[in-house]
């Protein structure tokens, strides 16, 4: 069973652990070396125990698949760049093999093809990590319509929203929602998805999408600020307890409406009176953020790229 690799990596950890996204990539490949060593016990174990005729309890059907993911998201990290975890990705993919061969038919690259990819999948993988530990995101919320299933000619919205970045600051995050709103092109289909039905024989995937807000948040997931996207304006407005109870109360009353319309098989309503809920809820700062002076500095700062 291949170990020392993982012994040797966490005996190079600081004392003093700081959070950067070298710490965070070296926790992940810790961590996944460290499930594939036991995987690869566990597939040894079963494979021992079944030579020697000892019935134990059989290897969970998912622990081929979880090893053989394992050695994908080391790959992809560009972690699979040293003779020791070479040898433990080669001896865990021999056993997967002989357990599933259908499971990943592909010969592996050899170590020095590996090697060869490490510096600039590492690299990539350190600026994703990166990204995801800047503080703000920024999204456009809003619609997508879909073709209908059952009718060339008619077609359906859905909520849903679209990512556009993350930002170490409030100021950066207007700029990036600016930038986007600037492009005013809303890729509706998220990259590398295949939405191409085989019931159907034909593609099911969204046509387009539809910005109605965009909404800053934090690490927390709180709201920061919204913006309207007809003319890129900013809502940092107070929303104070009784507001806020009547906005609940306001929506409690919509959502009743909802499951009465969806009662009478009124979908498409009932869909729009809860899409109305989701909205209202979207326009509530949280409290933290209400006259911060982060905010109300990065809106005095904002500069619109067209009058209002």
């Amino acid at each position: 069973m291949n170990t020392q690799n993982v012994n040797t990596a966490a005996s190079e950890s600081s004392e003093t652990w700081v959070k950067t996204p070298e710490s965070v990539y070296f926790t992940r490949k810790i961590a996944a070396l460290a499930d594939l060593a036991r995987l690869e016990g566990e597939m040894m174990a079963f494979f021992a125990l079944e030579r020697l005729g000892i019935g134990g309890e059989d290897l969970r059907e998912d622990v081929p698949m979880i090893a053989q993911d394992r050695i994908e998201m080391l790959a992809a990290m560009g972690a699979i760049s040293s003779p020791a975890v070479y040898e433990l990705v080669c001896a865990a993919d021999e056993l997967i093999t002989e357990l599933d061969p259908t499971l990943y038919p592909i010969v592996l690259p050899t170590q020095e093809e590996y090697k060869a990819a490490s510096a600039s999948r590492k690299a990539q993988c350190l600026t994703q990590i990166q990204e995801t530990m800047k503080p703000f995101s920024v999204e456009m919320w809003g619609e997508k319509v879909y073709p209908d299933e059952f009718s060339l000619d008619k077609t359906y919205w859905t909520d849903s929203s679209i990512h556009l970045g993350r930002a170490w600051t409030v100021a950066q995050a207007l700029e990036l929602a600016k930038a986007a709103w600037l492009k005013d092109e809303w890729n509706s289909r998220e990259e590398g998805v295949d939405y191409f039905d085989e019931n159907f024989g034909r593609d099911t995937g969204p046509i387009s999408f539809r910005p109605i807000r965009i909404v800053i948040s934090d690490e927390k997931n709180k709201t920061v600020l919204t913006g309207d996207p007809a003319d890129l304006s900013w809502h940092a407005d107070i929303t104070g307890p009784e507001e806020k109870a009547r906005i609940r109360a306001a929506q409690d009353e919509m959502l009743k409406k909802a499951r009465a319309e969806s009662y009478w098989c009124n979908y498409e309503t009932a869909r729009q009176l809860r899409s109305k809920v989701k909205d209202m809820s979207r326009t509530i700062v949280d409290e933290a953020w209400q006259e911060h002076p982060e905010v109300i500095a990065a809106i005095a700062a904002f500069i619109h790229p067209a009058p209002v």
